[in-house]
C-alpha cells in the first residue's frame, strides 16, 4: 500500500496530528503541531505561532506576522 499522510485538527486544543486514516506514516506520527493565536494589546495586530512537538517534546516553532 502506498504511503498516505492525512492530518486531523483538534479545535479544542488547536493541535494537528496524524489521522488514523493515514497509511505508512510511522515517522509522521511522532510529530504534532499546535497553533496558538496571539493578539497585541497595544496594536491589536494578530500573529500566529506554529509549535512543533517531536514525540511529545518541544521541537521548535515558527512565528508569522501579517505585514
Amino acid at each position: 500500500m502506498a504511503k498516505r499522510v492525512l492530518w486531523d485538527f483538534n479545535e479544542d486544543n488547536n493541535t494537528f496530528s496524524v489521522s488514523s486514516k493515514s497509511t505508512e506514516a510511522d515517522n509522521e506520527k511522532l510529530f504534532t503541531f499546535k497553533k496558538p493565536k496571539y493578539k497585541s494589546k497595544e496594536t491589536f495586530e494578530e500573529s500566529l505561532r506554529i509549535e512543533s512537538f517531536l514525540d511529545g517534546a518541544e521541537n521548535g516553532h515558527i512565528d508569522t506576522f501579517i505585514i
